[in-house]
């Protein structure tokens, strides 16, 4: 288009013929779709190859859920996805995708029809009779009620149980003395999430009570132990009367007897102040040392005869 550049009419329908392209330009680069900078989405590891075991079905659809959110730009299509999904497809897993592949199949196409065909072939076709059963005969046992619930909500995720049912069923699952913490409670909320945090709560109580009480079995148990009392005395040298009195039912050598008429001792423990008939060292006497008490002569005969 040429343009007089001295004509002033001239100058300013082109200037809005230029605006307006701009304008069209502008509203196209909008309109067009946008993608993430690649090198901007975080890096996810390669999800594990699948063969058909229908155990790792739900662990391996999930790990390439991630792969698809996390990196929105390899994937613009359900067709890309799809095909990146059989990359991954191993042994009788790869043969039912292959026949697919073979076949144009329009479930290509559709990323939740290609799925659901998926876990119609790999997936238990009677999973929700078997999660319904399984959930049914779930106990809580010598477990935790955390761990109980962990696996409990698992199973109740196949089952199709409203909230209120599956309160039920936990509820009957749980051991007794959870259950009577509960039933002395007038706290228990109706809502199954707050329920199932309400027993957890209750459970680890009753735990640190028994800890506590095992504790304190542990310390009445406990032997006693006895210290010998230091002795706050020098020792000293042991007199022959000393050593006579711990030796009370010892023999009396001949000698020992002398001394002891000399000096007034008694013959029995050897210490003065009385004679053997009365002996207050004696502990259980005898009969022969009665009948020698009624015969205080003849003792003391008897005694010289030693």
């Amino acid at each position: 288009m040429n343009i007089d550049i001295n004509n002033p009419e001239q100058v300013a329908t082109a200037l809005q013929m230029m605006s307006e392209q701009i304008n069209q330009l502008q509203l196209s680069l909008s309109q067009q779709p946008t993608f993430q900078n690649h090198s901007k989405e975080p890096k996810v590891a390669t999800p594990d190859k699948f063969n058909g075991n229908q155990r790792q079905l739900r662990n391996f659809i999930s790990s390439a859920n991630n792969v698809f959110r996390l990196q929105q730009s390899r994937f613009p299509t359900d067709r890309v996805k799809v095909y990146y999904i059989g990359t991954l497809l191993t042994g009788n897993a790869l043969t039912w995708f292959r026949t697919l592949d073979e076949h144009n199949s329009v479930l290509f196409d559709d990323m939740n029809d290609f799925l659901d065909e998926f876990k119609s072939t790999f997936g238990d076709r009677d999973a929700k009779h078997n999660a319904q059963r399984k959930l049914s005969t779930l106990r809580q046992g010598s477990s935790s009620v955390r761990t109980y619930a962990t696996t409990f909500l698992q199973v109740a995720l196949d089952t199709g149980f409203n909230d209120e049912a599956k309160k039920a069923i936990f509820y009957a699952g749980l051991n007794e003395e959870v259950k009577d913490a509960i039933a002395w409670s007038d706290e228990a909320p109706d809502d199954l999430t707050r329920f199932i945090q309400f027993c957890i709560r209750a459970d680890n109580r009753l735990f640190e009570r028994r800890m506590e009480r095992n504790k304190q079995r542990s310390t009445m148990n406990r032997p006693t132990t006895f210290r010998p009392v230091a002795q706050t005395s020098a020792p000293h040298q042991s007199t022959p009367m000393e050593i006579d009195s711990i030796r009370k039912f010892g023999p009396l050598t001949a000698e020992e007897k002398e001394r002891r008429r000399k000096h007034g001792l008694c013959l029995y423990c050897g210490t003065p102040g009385h004679q053997s008939f009365n002996c207050p060292n004696k502990r259980k006497p005898s009969t022969q040392v009665r009948s020698m008490e009624t015969q205080p002569e003849a003792d003391s005969k008897n005694v010289q005869d030693q």
